[in-house]
C-alpha cells in the first residue's frame, strides 16, 4: 500500500473514532446543573437535594418573564411567593425569581425540555433552590427533582428529607 493510501486511511479511521464518540456523548447531553450541583449524586433522594439546596420552600407561581437569551440560550425569570419555609432564607410572604433553563425549537421558538415543563401561574409547588451570585437569581437543583406539586404527601416527603438531610 503507498504512503498516501495509508495516511488516508488512518485519517479516516481516526475522523470515524471521533465520530463515534461525539455521537455516544451526545444522547448524554442535559442541562446544566446549577452552581456548585454535582450531578453525581443520586437526584431520586429528596434528602440528598434537601443537603444540596440553599431553600427549600413551598411557593406560588404569581408571573413570568418573557425569555431571556444568556450565550445562546433561553432563560424563563418565576416570580414565585413563598407560602413556608422548610430551609433556608427565603422567608414565608417574600416573592422570590426562580431561574429556569428552556431550548429552542426548530422554528427559533422558546421551548421547555421534556423533562422540565414551564410553570404555570397560580401552580403551588415545593421547589428546592440554589442562589447563583453570578445570576442573581435562584435555580432549580434538578428540573425534573428540583421542583414538584404541593401536595400533602409531597409536604410530608420534603419535610422529612430536611430533617434528614444528607450532603454526601
Amino acid at each position: 500500500m503507498s504512503m498516501k493510501k495509508t495516511t488516508t486511511a488512518a485519517l479516516a479511521l481516526s475522523a470515524l473514532a471521533l465520530v463515534a464518540a461525539a455521537w455516544a456523548g451526545y444522547g448524554q447531553l442535559q442541562p446544566a446543573p446549577a452552581d456548585g450541583l454535582s450531578l453525581a449524586h443520586d437526584l431520586d433522594d429528596e434528602r440528598v437535594l434537601a443537603g444540596r439546596a440553599d431553600s427549600v420552600v413551598t411557593a406560588t407561581v404569581v408571573g413570568r418573564s418573557a425569555p431571556v437569551d444568556i450565550d445562546g440560550i433561553p432563560w424563563i425569570d418565576y416570580t414565585v411567593r413563598v407560602t413556608d419555609t422548610l430551609k433556608g432564607p427565603l422567608a414565608e410572604g417574600v416573592e422570590a425569581v426562580i431561574r429556569q433553563e428552556a431550548d429552542y425549537g426548530p422554528d427559533g421558538t422558546v421551548v421547555a425540555y421534556p423533562a422540565d415543563p414551564f410553570l404555570t401561574e397560580g401552580s403551588a409547588h415545593i421547589f428546592a433552590t440554589r442562589y447563583s451570585e453570578r445570576i442573581d437569581r435562584h435555580v432549580f437543583l434538578d428540573a425534573l427533582h428540583g421542583r414538584v406539586p404541593l401536595t400533602p404527601r409531597t409536604t410530608a416527603t420534603w419535610t422529612d428529607a430536611v430533617a434528614h438531610q444528607r450532603t454526601d
